[in-house]
């Protein structure tokens, strides 16, 4: 579950930003060149980004199967030039403001270095600006420190496609090794399994790395189904090897490929559970080792118990499940602080060059003048090398369960809100947590982790006060309240309002403004999040909270603003803008209606028929029309000459009126009015009595255990339209194995097994046949294992069923439509029209005939026989 946070104060480790500079300052400009990555970056002395310029090749090298030397070069000297200028530009600063040039030039590829260093020397030289040559592994360790005072010494994981180094650093140029991969790295074996399981040929696998492949197939596994070797385990020092999970992996791969008959570009059933399992090994060896190197610095008093730190960065760190896996154990087990760059900042870029150069000019060190030659190394070691000297250590401490931490995806605090909270509850107050922390608790408090299901008495007893969408955590035997947390498909998104009087009535929710206002901005984020790109949107939220929440306090609850608030630029009115629209449109007119219609059913053949039916909708509006207050009124009518329209339990939006003899009880709607704000809003909700009888009526009858017999009947209503954009059925073999074998007969469309091959999809196409019904026998035998996980309670033995998905456009099962001709505007000319209308399928299920059925069967509406 994706997990969205707004809390009460801003999170500084997660606040880097890009800001003006004073000239009075001193600048490091950074040049990245070590890889395949071209980046370069422009940094100030008080730890401000003033801009960035970055190009990454990793589509080109992903085509290849890895960085080719030659082909990086090539395109590190396509595009220094470029990256150099956009960093500059960015910055709104010249070369002749730089106070130093910082240049990685070791260790890494030579070609790939020699052009960074090229660059760097001729701008040094045409602009007589001091060098600041980078290792570009302590320029990793020390990005921690652009965002967060950490203060020396602390420790350092390093861990990308190249390297995994446990380092103890104890100033700037003063680094220890104290471990490192023995042999293969870790990013460098999650890319060569993801190519071995053949990632790259799912389809949301393509254009991404080996190693976010298997993190992103991994958020739908279960990490303890697989358990992989501990490495060394025996071994008494700090080091890592990451081959015997190269090892067991193409071994486990392979008999999987074999057991399950995997065609050559097929993945294997068990994929999900199986980068679960490994990155949980993963996370465990790295806890293991990162617990050596604390107990050795225990011992050997290099850092205090009062002190313990540590950092980890490179580009593993950029995975949400190894990096949750390390927090937790430092906070919780080490009782030591963990600090991880943003993900941004873990990956090879310019702006951790330029940051250490800063570091190095501030102290004086490593800086040369543009006359000296400046030569790469590209196989620079990092720091001095004790990894002999830690390996007699025993090891007192070792946790032996990772417990894995969900982290959310976006959260801000605001300063100003928690700085009034502890004026007004003065001992009350209660801190914030870390974020991740905070989240964890959360999900525990809702029941939302794997491992909350089961009853736990302060949580699920049966006299507690339940207040939801409001709860309380506890932190440090205090209780954090209010809480208000939504969740809605995938995301979990929660606020912390601010309650001024602490002695508040917490038992009338309603007459608390600020819970209010908080459960209205959490609607309207989820509102988007469900509209519009989930990438996209994510980017959005952030300007969204700068715009309409200005020191914390809400001025906009409707996400869907936000785009005409970023263009929005200051104009001159005649009058007064209401506060949905707080500018004019300028541009082509038009107003788009969407109708969209939602048919839910439950169906059974048990005792003669049972049916149980509901027809839900929506009409939502998107007005681009010119005008302040430009009414827009339009007449609701029904394609059904015979019947008029009659709508149920209809809600209208605040901005909407209901105009002449129109009743809203009886749901008969003659014209409506409203002023339409600028974004595209739900204007209309309601039921339907009709139609009384499904769209779809269907039959499903299945029968056996390890070998089972099918039928399934369907047979499309005859006043429905017989066109769809799409029509399929699914039936989830619950706790069986996968599909060993299947003999089907059909009369129309086609049915196929899912990749995993734990469900029968029965894919009818646009259009039923000339009868209008469609019939699916099938035999099927199933292996013993892996059985697919249940996660419906009721579905057991018999009792199962086969779900119907289908979209029609061009129709509703209302009637419910819009006359064109009918939408009048009050200020201008007439607008283009649009109306669309579509029905879709939810929860449209059919259940077994020899099953159980999910609900007292005298409470569900009859219908009558329609196959002989």
């Amino acid at each position: 579950m994706k997990f969205i946070n707004l809390l009460r104060t801003i999170n500084a480790a997660n606040n880097f930003s890009f800001r003006k500079f004073s000239h009075a300052r001193r600048l490091v400009l950074g040049i990245e060149t070590s890889c395949d990555d071209t980046g370069a970056a422009v940094v100030d002395e008080n730890k401000n980004v003033l801009g960035e310029g970055y190009e990454s090749q990793m589509k080109i090298h992903l085509d290849n199967g890895g960085v080719i030397p030659h082909i990086a070069v090539h395109f590190h000297k396509e595009n220094i030039k470029s990256v150099v200028s956009s960093a500059l530009t960015n910055s709104k600063i010249s070369l002749e403001d730089i106070s130093a040039i910082a240049v990685t030039t070791k260790p890494g590829l030579r070609g790939s270095l020699l052009v960074g260093v090229e660059y760097a020397k001729h701008l040094a030289k045409m602009f007589q600006k001091p060098l600041i040559p980078i290792h570009h592994m302590e320029a990793h360790a020390l990005t921690a420190r652009l965002l967060n005072d950490i203060p020396f010494p602390f420790l350092c994981l390093l861990a990308s496609g190249g390297h995994c180094q446990l380092t103890l650093i104890k100033g700037i140029d003063e680094f220890y090794l104290l471990g490192d991969s023995q042999h293969n790295s870790p990013g460098e074996v999650l890319d060569k399994i993801a190519r071995r399981l053949k990632l790259q040929n799912l389809p949301e696998c393509y254009e991404i790395s080996g190693g976010k492949a298997i993190e992103h197939m991994a958020k739908k596994g279960d990490s303890t189904a697989y358990k992989f070797p501990l490495p060394m385990i025996q071994y008494r020092d700090c080091n890592f090897s990451f081959s015997g999970f190269f090892s067991y992996s193409m071994n486990f791969i392979e008999r999987e490929e074999e057991k399950y008959d995997v065609p050559a570009d097929g993945v294997i059933p068990s994929v999900n559970d199986f980068c679960a399992s490994l990155l949980h090994g993963y996370a465990l060896h790295m806890i293991h080792r990162v617990h050596r190197a604390f107990e050795y610095c225990k011992q050997k008093n290099l850092i205090s118990d009062d002190q313990k730190v540590l950092v980890f960065s490179g580009g593993v760190a950029c995975n949400s499940y190894i990096k949750s896996a390390l927090e937790h154990s430092c906070i919780t087990d080490l009782k030591a602080k963990f600090y991880a760059p943003p993900p941004k900042l873990c990956t090879d870029n310019g702006i951790m060059i330029a940051w250490n150069g800063m570091e190095k000019l501030k102290t004086n060190i490593g800086i040369i003048p543009y006359t000296e030659d400046l030569i790469p190394d590209p196989d620079c070691p990092l720091g001095v090398d004790i990894t002999t000297s830690n390996t007699n250590n025993a090891l007192q401490y070792v946790s032996k369960n990772v417990v894995i931490q969900r982290s959310p995806v976006a959260e801000c605090q605001f300063p100003t809100v928690e700085k009034r909270c502890k004026l007004a509850y003065g001992s009350d107050y209660v801190p914030l947590p870390p974020p991740t922390i905070f989240a964890n608790k959360l999900l525990v408090r809702l029941a939302l982790f794997a491992d909350s299901k089961q009853y736990v008495e302060w949580r699920d007893k049966a006299d507690g006060n339940m207040q939801l969408p409001v709860v309380e955590i506890t932190m440090d035997k205090k209780q954090l309240w209010p809480v208000v947390a939504v969740a809605e498909g995938n995301f979990l998104v929660c606020c912390l309002p601010f309650v001024e009087d602490k002695n508040t009535d917490t038992r009338n929710l309603l007459k608390i403004s600020s819970i209010s206002v908080g459960f209205s901005v959490l609607l309207g984020i989820l509102n988007y999040l469900t509209m519009a790109d989930r990438l996209t949107c994510l980017i959005d939220l952030d300007n969204y909270l700068t715009l309409s929440m200005p020191f914390g306090t809400p001025s906009d609850t409707e996400f869907c603003s936000l785009p005409y608030l970023q263009k929005f630029h200051s104009q001159k009115f005649s009058k007064r803008q209401p506060a949905w629209k707080p500018f004019d449109y300028k541009g082509k007119q038009q107003i788009h209606f969407k109708i969209l219609e939602i048919v839910r059913s439950v169906q059974s053949d048990q005792s003669g028929g049972i049916c149980h039916l509901e027809t839900f909708g929506q009409i939502s509006v998107k007005a681009d029309v010119e005008g302040t207050l430009n009414d827009v009124t339009i007449s609701l009518l029904s394609t059904d000459v015979g019947h008029p329209l009659s709508l149920d339990s209809v809600i209208i939006h605040p901005c909407v009126n209901v105009h002449g003899p129109s009743t809203i009880s009886s749901g008969i709607f003659k014209r409506l009015r409203f002023s339409p704000p600028l974004h595209e809003f739900v204007m209309l909700q309601y039921c339907s009595p009709l139609p009384k009888e499904p769209p779809i009526q269907g039959v499903f009858k299945m029968l056996g255990e390890n070998s089972i017999e099918l039928l399934i009947q369907l047979k499309l209503h005859e006043k429905v339209k017989n066109s769809f954009d799409f029509c399929d059925l699914t039936i989830k073999f619950f706790n069986k194995g996968p599909v060993k074998n299947m003999e089907f007969n059909v009369n129309h469309g086609s049915p196929k097994l899912s990749e995993d091959k734990h469900s029968l999809k029965w894919i009818l196409g646009t259009k039923f046949p000339k009868d209008l019904e469609a019939v699916l026998t099938a035999k099927l035998e199933f292996l013993d294992k892996p059985i697919l996980a249940n996660n419906d309670p009721f579905c057991v033995d018999k009792n199962c069923y086969a779900q119907i998905n289908f979209k029609q456009s061009n129709s509703t099962l209302s009637g419910c439509s819009i006359d064109p001709k009918s939408v009048t505007v009050s200020e201008g000319n007439k607008p283009k029209i649009v109306v669309e209308r579509s029905v879709q399928s939810a929860e449209y299920r059919i259940w077994n005939n020899y099953g159980d059925v999910p609900f007292p069967v005298k409470i569900a509406n009859k219908f009558n026989a329609v196959f002989t």
